[in-house]
Order: structure tokens, then sequence, then C-alpha cells
């Protein structure tokens, strides 16, 4: 028998509820095992003590300060009921606004972002287009960095 199988017999070897079989091999193990004879030793101790009634005196205000907390756990949780549908309503509600306002921001943005930046667009193009057909592609070129085809480096 393996320790963690006996230990979890433990109890029951002691109060004598095993079978003979499971007793005997348990009264093995515990003979072979130091550890378990050990665990043994204190669940025993624990029984004796338990028996012999050395309890702890208990507090004599105990009873009404558990009352009390009770109480006052009961009572802070407890919320009308308008509160609670309120709570409830509320955050959906918010989420579903929010929702609505950040898709009407996102459409909004991008008429107006996609809309300027194709105008501007058309407009660069035309003009380019109405550049190429009076000049050469190289005038073209350096008419957009700002030279003319005259300038030298030096």
């Amino acid at each position: 028998m393996k320790c963690n199988q006996v230990k979890k017999r433990l109890s029951a070897y002691l109060d004598g509820e095993l079978t003979a079989a499971e007793a005997e091999k348990v009264s093995d193990h515990l003979n072979r095992c130091v550890g378990c004879r050990r665990a043994a030793e204190q669940l025993r101790r624990a029984y004796q003590r338990l028996d012999a009634g050395d309890a702890l005196p208990a507090d004599s205000f105990f009873l009404t300060r558990f009352r009390a907390r009770l109480s006052d756990l009961g009572q802070s949780n407890a919320r009308p009921y308008w509160q609670q549908w309120l709570q409830r309503a509320v955050i959906p509600a918010t989420l579903a606004v929010g929702l609505f306002l950040g898709m009407q921001l996102g459409i909004h943005l991008q008429q107006n972002w996609s809309g300027a930046q194709s105008s501007g667009n058309t407009y660069i193009e035309s003009q380019l287009l109405s550049d190429m057909q009076q000049n050469s592609l190289t005038a073209q070129y350096l008419a957009l960095n700002g030279w003319t085809e005259g300038d030298d480096e030096e």
C-alpha cells in the first residue's frame, strides 16, 4: 500500500472502520514507514485530546458578535429593487449609446477624410496630366522638385 492511500485511510483505521484485510495492510505499512507512523500518531493524539474534552473556553460574546456581523453583511448587500433594476438597465444602455456614437463618429470621419483625400488627389492628378501634355517628362520631374531645366549644380 502506498503512503497516500494509507493517509486517506488513517482516520478509518484509528476508528476501527476498516475491514480486517485493509487494517492489516495499513498496519504493515505503518510498521515500515516512519512518515505515515508519525502522521498516525499525530492523529491519534488529536483524537485523545478531543475525547478528553480539553476544548478551549468559548468567548462569552462570540455568538453576539457573530450574529451582528451576519446582519451587517446581509444589510450591506441588500438594495432596493429600483436600484437593482437601474443598475441592470443603465450599464447595457450606456454601452449601446457608446457603440452607436462610436459608429456615427467613424462614419463621419470616414466620409470627410476620404472625401478630402480623394478631391486632393484628383486635383493633383489633373494638374500633372495637363502639364504633361504641354511639357516633357524631364521638365515635369524637375518642376515637381522645384528645379527648372536650365539650372546647373555647382
